[in-house]
């Protein structure tokens, strides 16, 4: 059996997500591993649904607000478990949100990576479900997809 020792969660305050980041304070604790919460800013949702009445700043501002919301969330799932967590923000970066998570995980280095397969969906949320496909691609770690109710 493998033993890991860092474990990364990304994380975007969709039920799916929730579910991944119990699973992976389940491992943690399990594991004695240390645990990493991101969040990634998706830009690119704003030229999907911008329409001239909103402000750039405003709706990047609601991103990051939405994108804190589910780190804090996240965080405070872990403490109630006994771990105390890392957390991280990524706001500047280029291609997919996919693409972001495993530089997250290469850079941190993760030896685990634990995710939902569906996130939330409009102005405020990053596109997990799509996401999980990409990073399942290219993840330079074991991936551990934590389904959601059918």
């Amino acid at each position: 059996m493998s033993t890991y020792q860092r474990i990364l969660v990304p994380v975007d305050g969709s039920d799916s997500a929730l579910l991944g980041a119990r699973e992976a304070i389940r491992l943690t604790r399990d594991q004695g591993a240390t645990l990493r919460f991101v969040h990634i800013v998706d830009e690119s949702a704003v030229g999907l649904t911008l329409d001239g009445f909103v402000a750039f700043n405003d709706i990047i501002d609601a991103l990051r607000q939405s994108g804190q919301d589910a780190l804090n969330t996240a965080c405070r799932l872990a403490r109630d478990a006994g771990i105390e967590p890392e957390s991280a923000m990524v706001e500047e970066f280029s291609g997919r949100v996919s693409d972001a998570i495993v530089e997250q995980a290469r850079a941190w280095p993760a030896d685990l990576i634990v995710m939902g397969t569906h996130g939330r969906r409009g102005l405020h949320h990053a596109l997990m479900g799509s996401e999980a496909e990409g990073v399942l691609h290219k993840a330079p770690a074991p991936l551990l997809l934590v389904r959601g109710k059918p």
